[in-house]
């Protein structure tokens, strides 16, 4: 079974949340959705099963955590395209799975 799984680092705005009452997990799917519809539209098209999975936090430790959890086979993760400057900085998400979760990593750009 194939999870999207999308990671928000912080809750949108408190305007958001008092919207969903306060349903933390319900916000995060919304925004999940938003953010991978052409992805979650494809494999609807395709027919292809899958599980949405969210979280909140800093992205890189989350996807180690929920791949160690759940004993994946295969990471797929999109990379950014952050220039020279900003990786150097702020670091990569796809880097720093790539050195710390124990399954293949495949990098889309």
């Amino acid at each position: 079974m194939i999870t999207l799984f999308h990671v928000s680092p912080e809750i949108s705005s408190r305007n958001s949340l008092i919207q969903a009452n306060f349903d933390i997990r319900s916000l995060l799917e919304k925004e999940a959705r938003l953010a991978i519809i052409k992805t979650e539209l494809l494999f609807k098209q395709e027919k292809i099963p899958y599980n949405l999975a969210v979280g909140l936090g800093d992205p890189a430790e989350e996807i180690v955590k929920k791949a160690e959890t759940e004993g994946y086979d295969l990471l797929i993760v999109g990379s950014r395209g952050l220039n020279k400057l900003q990786e150097f900085v702020i670091g990569s998400v796809s880097k720093k799975i790539v050195h710390v979760v124990k399954c293949p990593v495949m990098i889309i750009k």
